[in-house]
């Protein structure tokens, strides 16, 4: 009977012992859960903002290219007697001093005018 009542001490010893392991175990997981929670919070932030100051720099090189296009049609349209500015004046034109062509025709154009660029 001593020995039953040790036994059963020991029992319920260890079923307390085994629940505060498991509310140990199941603190730790909610405190690692939010940590990674955070940290992937944290990097997709980082990954929005390098994705973009990429987009901006390529709108800021593109845009510079434009110009720099604009003003080489420009200069071209002014050396073949006003031809582009006749065509850019028309009312309602949302795409002024850009005339639209085919691929081939501007290839055709300026074959072997890459010096300008």
């Amino acid at each position: 009977e001593a020995v039953q009542r040790e036994r059963r001490k020991a029992r319920e010893e260890m079923i307390r012992v085994r629940q505060g392991i498991q509310k140990v175990l199941e603190r730790e997981r909610k405190l690692m859960r939010e940590q990674v929670r955070r940290a992937t919070g944290q990097v997709r932030e980082w990954v929005v903002k390098q994705q973009q100051d990429q987009l901006l720099q390529q709108a800021g090189q593109l845009q510079e290219e434009a110009q720099k296009l604009q003003g080489l049609a420009m200069s071209r349209a002014g050396g073949r007697g006003g031809r582009e500015s006749a065509n850019s004046s028309g009312a309602g034109s949302s795409r002024r001093g850009v005339r639209s062509t085919s691929r081939d025709e501007y290839a055709d154009r300026y074959e072997g005018d890459e010096s300008e660029y």
